[in-house]
C-alpha cells in the first residue's frame, strides 16, 4: 500500500511475476494509484482477514481503512511461488 500512495511503479513491479511484470503496465498501476492515493498517503491500516489456497497459488486478502475517511477498501494479494501474480483494490 505504501508503493501506491508512493506512487512508486517500478516498486510495484518488484518480486512479481513475468507475467505479473508484463500485465502490470503504468497505465493498470496509474489506476490503482487513482482509486485511493489520497486516501493512503494520508495515512492507512492493513487488517488481514484471511488467505485462500489453489492449486498453485495462494490469495491473500486484507481489509484497507484510511485514516481521514471511513471508507474501506478490501484488497487482494495473489502469490505464486512467493512471487506477486496479482493484486487487485476493489
Amino acid at each position: 500500500m505504501q508503493v501506491i500512495a508512493d506512487n512508486g511503479y517500478d516498486a510495484f513491479r518488484t518480486g512479481g511475476t513475468e507475467e505479473f511484470k508484463q500485465t502490470a503496465t503504468k497505465q493498470a498501476f496509474g489506476s490503482v494509484h487513482a482509486q485511493p492515493g489520497d486516501l493512503v498517503h494520508n495515512g492507512y491500516t492493513a487488517d488481514y482477514v484471511c488467505s485462500l489456497y489453489r492449486k498453485r497459488d495462494i490469495a491473500h486478502l486484507w481489509k484497507i481503512g484510511y485514516r481521514r475517511s471511513k471508507e474501506n477498501s478490501p484488497a487482494k494479494l495473489v502469490l505464486v511461488d512467493g512471487k506477486t501474480a496479482g493484486f487487485r483494490l476493489f
